[in-house]
């Protein structure tokens, strides 16, 4: 079976279902999640981040892109509005990734939608994108 190939009809598909397949799905993306995160916090350790700014830097800025732009950019005393705009510059991407998932979202109430987009990063797009297709075809 190709991966990410639906095993799961919508009619029989149920939350717990959904969710332990999309737990499967997402263990090779974990994988490669590790080596990213720790490429990042030695370049963290590097500019001296103390163990309470990493954690705000990785809780405020969700996207490893811009982390790693911003911690480039970093400097004894940081230009914030230049961080700001770099984060914002690198994450506007998500604008045109959740558009194309707009075709497959319609039918779900706003509340699930927002949640969703929001947390929404390369990869979960990618698998989610691929899910409805395939679903779909």
């Amino acid at each position: 079976m190709p991966p990410f190939q639906p095993r799961i009809t919508p009619s029989d598909a149920t939350p717990l279902s959904e969710f332990q397949r999309g737990v499967k799905d997402c263990i090779p993306l974990l994988l490669g999640v590790i080596p990213l995160a720790l490429v990042l916090g030695a370049t963290a350790a590097q500019k001296d981040f103390s163990l309470l700014e990493f954690p705000l830097l990785t809780g405020l800025n969700f996207a490893g892109g811009s982390e790693f732009a911003v911690l480039e950019a970093w400097t004894d005393s940081p230009h914030l509005l230049t961080l700001i705009f770099i984060t914002f510059l690198i994450n506007s991407r998500y604008i045109l990734l959740g558009a194309s998932l707009v075709p497959y979202l319609r039918h779900h109430p706003n509340r699930k939608v927002f949640p969703a987009l929001f947390f929404m990063v390369d990869e979960s797009w990618a698998l989610s994108l691929t899910d409805a297709q395939l679903r779909l075809a």
